[in-house]
């Protein structure tokens, strides 16, 4: 104890305690912004990417395989990091596509976020540091959320979202399926953002936006 303040202590590093090996969906990004998130809780013993020329690559020494090894290690987590503002719409499939049983997907949360007891988070899920969700709101599955975003009360993600850094998300806010929310967007309570939308960087979003649409702007407007 020091000047009446208890010492932090890792405990996990003193102890040499092992941590679960875990599988990558996806070699980008993505991937290398979450290192420091994933390895809080398991060991990265690989990446999973089908472009040939990134399976001739490894970061830090963890190789990138092609989607075989999810044979080769059965019992082995996985978390996805695939998606961008390119893919976004059919990040749903690119995931269904490599058959993982929801019973192999990991959630992983950074001890730094924030997460009420009365919010509900699915799997697949990843969030990011210095992230806030507050009570009663819902994560759905295969969804990441980058650092410092907040989302407020009774706010519903659904599943195949992607929510950028420094995001607010008002209460009672739902967001549909395979949206992407880009960094620094602000949604206003209340409002429902339909399936398969993308909301650009700094968009602050005041109405609610149909299916399949790109809102950029502040207020934000369709592009």
């Amino acid at each position: 104890m020091y000047n009446g303040v208890t010492e932090c202590r890792d405990f996990r590093k003193e102890e040499n305690i092992a941590k679960s090996p875990l599988l990558v969906l996806g070699f980008g990004g993505n991937a290398i912004d979450a290192i420091d998130t994933i390895e809080n809780s398991y060991e990265i013993i690989g990446f999973i990417d089908d472009n040939p020329e990134r399976q001739k690559l490894s970061f830090e020494g963890i190789p990138v395989y092609t989607r075989q090894v999810l044979e080769k290690y059965k019992d082995v987590k996985v978390i996805t990091l695939i998606g961008s503002e390119a893919n976004f719409r059919n990040r749903k499939k690119i995931i269904n596509d490599f058959k993982v049983p929801d019973s192999r997907f990991a959630t992983i949360i950074h001890p730094t976020a924030v997460v009420s007891r009365l919010a509900k988070i699915g799997h697949d899920v990843i969030v990011f540091a210095g992230v806030i969700v507050t009570a009663n709101a819902v994560i759905g599955n295969h969804v990441f959320i980058l650092p410092n975003s907040i989302v407020h009360h009774d706010v519903n993600i659904s599943d195949y979202t992607m929510i950028g850094a420094n995001v607010t998300i008002a209460g009672h806010v739902k967001v549909g399926e395979s949206c992407y929310l880009g960094s620094a967007s602000s949604i206003k309570n209340g409002i429902n953002i339909g399936d398969r939308s993308m909301i650009g960087m700094a968009a602050n979003v005041v109405c609610p936006v149909p299916s399949n649409s790109t809102m950029i702007g502040n207020p934000a407007k369709p592009k």
